[in-house]
């Protein structure tokens, strides 16, 4: 009677039989006596298993102490803990990197969250997300508020481009320039306006009895008053003033000369 214990790489041949499996097996013959004899196989069979990467990335990519940076299929050879031959295998894609190009910042207006941004976004691997950082949150590209803003483009590997961009509040100024104060109780007061910044075309609503359509206001009596300054965004500012009266002496006289 024969015994073996063997370890191998993939498979073992024995009495004219390939296995290829971890086991006891046994084999019976006759020697040449006659007589029956039965050997004994003990195998261990190690299987190499390579590993197989498909890995899609916007930067070299290091694999097995290299750095690859062009795509395609790529073997590594080498043996395993038990000595046997293995073989591992990269299928590379490299795309280009994320660009993010901050085309348009439309500003606030009227102290208003309606700012904007136009972005021209390219390369990576689509489909694209945003974010603001650093808080984490996916961005909206309208309805801003004023502010500093960190924009992230995130692909779908995961690869990112990055920008920066202010949202300010675009509003006008109203300010007095003159006011002339009446006399004696008449209505021979005088207002000077002046609106700048903003958009477009000022319109000017005088509170009654006020009547005017541009930055002044004559024929105004004594009282206290109000101006609203509309700009073509519709963006509303109110100015008060009051136009006070100067007193002339205990009476005042009116002289009407005729010829």
């Amino acid at each position: 009677h024969g015994s073996e214990t063997v370890a191998v790489c993939e498979s073992y041949e024995w009495h004219g039989t390939a296995y290829t499996q971890s086991g006891n097996f046994l084999y019976a013959l006759n020697d040449e006596h006659g007589c029956l004899q039965v050997d004994t196989l003990h195998l261990t069979v190690h299987h190499a298993v390579g590993t197989n990467e498909r890995v899609i990335v916007c930067e070299p990519y290091s694999w097995h102490n290299a750095q690859y940076d062009v795509s395609g299929v790529y073997l590594y050879n080498y043996n395993d803990l038990h000595g046997c031959p293995c073989a591992d295998t990269l299928h590379l894609r490299v795309t280009s990197q994320p660009e993010l190009l901050l085309e348009e910042v439309i500003n606030a207006t009227c102290n208003q969250d309606n700012g904007s941004i136009k972005i021209l976004p390219s390369g990576g691997t689509l489909p694209y997300r945003y974010v603001f950082q650093p808080s984490g949150v996916e961005a909206e590209f309208n309805h801003l508020a004023v502010g500093n803003y960190h924009l992230q483009m995130i692909d779908s590997i995961g690869c990112t481009a990055e920008t920066e961009f202010s949202i300010e509040n675009i509003i006008h100024q109203v300010n007095l320039v003159q006011v002339t104060d009446a006399h004696c109780g008449r209505a021979d007061g005088r207002v000077e306006i002046a609106a700048t910044g903003g958009f477009g075309v000022y319109s000017y609503q005088w509170v009654s009895p006020i009547v005017s359509d541009g930055p002044v206001a004559e024929q105004v009596a004594a009282g206290n008053y109000s101006v609203a300054v509309v700009d073509s965004n519709g963006c509303s500012l109110t100015l008060a003033f009051t136009v006070s009266d100067i007193p002339g002496p205990d009476a005042c006289f009116y002289f009407s000369v005729s010829n």
